[in-house]
């Protein structure tokens, strides 16, 4: 295609309110799309499924469907970890879009700032930082400002784990709006609001407390817990270590968060002991007694969630003879994927039986058959897996699924969702049935809802099922 050709293409591609605001250029650096025009019949996971199939060959990303509050209109963001991508994808992928989106959707540069002279300012969202002064200041009236913002929330800052920008905000929002909206997923350090000159909004960056606590992944046979003590207690004290032989991830708590943050910088995406790994925070409930946090800034997120054994019960469960034991199995029914009904029975492991026998029964009480209309690829579901670790456990419920007379009986459920690397879904009225087969994500829920149940191998022909609520 010609440069012309392409040119016209991105100016397509353009929505109104995006002309109308900035024009027909954009920036040369970001990271996100803002893509909507699909076509109406699609629903949230079919869209988050094609973008996924569209967008595969650039991970890592994350994909968010929303509704647009103004019209009801779907619209999905993708951001990418990747410099690039967002530019490249917007330039050149037009028609791939169009072809399985509809030929009105429309993508758009996300996350992009402009000042009052129309220059771009990358936020922090976008992580497209172009150098010069970082560091910024905060004015105590920042409603009322005439010159053009900064922010202060530095890229590189010690005291943060992560910063969120949050947009299209109504001008009269407050902190302890955004902090009851934010809080249930980390502890907030900061919140830097930002109101735009000349219009009826704002924007805010939301600053968590960086974690004593870090996630690594991609383990294996290949490692054992001396090794691991060995490689990380040299960047501090290790107050806890979460991981048991085999397992494919570990989680250490350092005694404060210097170390942590060190040990983030060092390790992410290294090798070790010719492996590659993975490493990166992850939420902890517990506060160190040596970090002193303001009173106005202390957290109000909900206290570790357990499951109901967790508490007094610490021995481990390996098998399905020693989970019937301990757990009673409350539902029994069939699955179906593809015109095959399997048998199962699940236990409950975490989270409400209520909710587990309102929403799996009908009005007689018989349950649901339970019925695998879509899958996600398990690849870019980050977002999805956040959601299901921050959920309350009143509004959840984990479960182990099993074949109902023997291993056989899921097999076959078993061996698709493998097969296509992903996690299945089944849709009720008011909720919806996520069904992994194991996997590095399912090892990460069961390792946070119940530590002592492992009964998810490589082999196994067993299912973690997480129910919650569609609302």
């Amino acid at each position: 295609m010609s440069d012309r050709g392409r040119s016209r293409q991105r100016s397509v591609l353009l929505s109104e309110f995006y002309r109308r605001r900035f024009g027909s250029h954009s920036p040369t650096e970001y990271m996100n799309l803002r893509i909507s025009g699909f076509r109406e019949n699609l629903e949230r996971d079919e869209i988050k499924s094609l973008l996924t199939k569209v967008f595969r060959d650039y991970q890592p990303f994350e994909i968010k469907v929303v509704r647009n509050p103004g019209d009801d209109e779907r619209l999905a963001y993708v951001n990418f970890e990747t410099d690039g991508i967002a530019r490249h994808i917007r330039h050149n992928m037009g028609d791939q879009l169009k072809s399985c989106l509809g030929r009105h959707v429309i993508c758009d540069p996300a996350g992009i700032l402009r000042d009052q002279e129309g220059k771009y300012i990358p936020d922090r969202f976008n992580r497209a930082l172009q150098g010069g002064d970082r560091t910024g200041r905060r004015s105590p009236d920042r409603r009322h400002r005439k010159e053009p913002q900064q922010w202060n929330l530095n890229q590189d800052d010690s005291e943060a784990t992560r910063t969120l920008f949050v947009g299209n905000l109504p001008s009269d929002i407050n902190e302890a709006e955004i902090r009851r909206v934010f809080e249930s997923y980390g502890k907030i350090e900061d919140i830097d609001i930002k109101s735009v000159n000349n219009a009826d909004a704002a924007f805010a960056f939301v600053m968590f407390q960086v974690s004593r606590k870090i996630w690594i992944g991609g383990l294996g046979s290949w490692v054992n817990r001396d090794m691991l003590t060995s490689e990380f207690d040299r960047f501090g004290v290790i107050e806890k270590m979460e991981y048991y032989s085999g397992a494919e991830f570990a989680y250490i708590r350092f005694t404060n968060q210097n170390a942590a943050q060190d040990a983030v910088k060092a390790m992410k995406s290294l090798s070790l002991n010719g492996h590659r790994i993975f490493v990166d925070y992850t939420k902890d409930d517990t506060v160190p007694k040596d970090v002193g946090i303001r009173k106005r800034r202390a957290s109000k997120s909900p206290p570790p969630r357990r499951s109901p054994h967790s508490q007094t019960q610490t021995q481990i469960i390996k098998t399905i003879e020693e989970l019937d034991e301990e757990y009673a199995s409350t539902w029994q029914g069939q699955m179906i994927i593809k015109k095959t009904e399997c048998n199962v029975k699940l236990y409950r492991i975490a989270g409400a039986e209520t909710l587990l026998q309102k929403q799996l029964r009908d009005e007689e009480g018989d349950p649901l058959k339970l019925i695998v209309s879509q899958r996600l690829a398990l690849a870019g579901q980050q977002s999805l897996l956040e959601k299901i670790e921050t959920t309350s456990q009143k509004h959840l419920s984990v479960m182990i699924a099993v074949g109902k007379k023997s291993d056989d009986d899921l097999k076959m459920l078993v061996r698709y969702l493998r097969e296509k690397d992903a996690a299945g879904v089944i849709s009720l009225p008011s909720a919806y049935v996520y069904i992994f087969p194991y996997s590095e994500a399912a090892l990460k829920m069961l390792s946070i809802f119940s530590s002592q149940v492992r009964v998810l191998t490589p082999d196994c022909n067993y299912l973690l099922c997480v129910l919650a609520n569609s609302t």
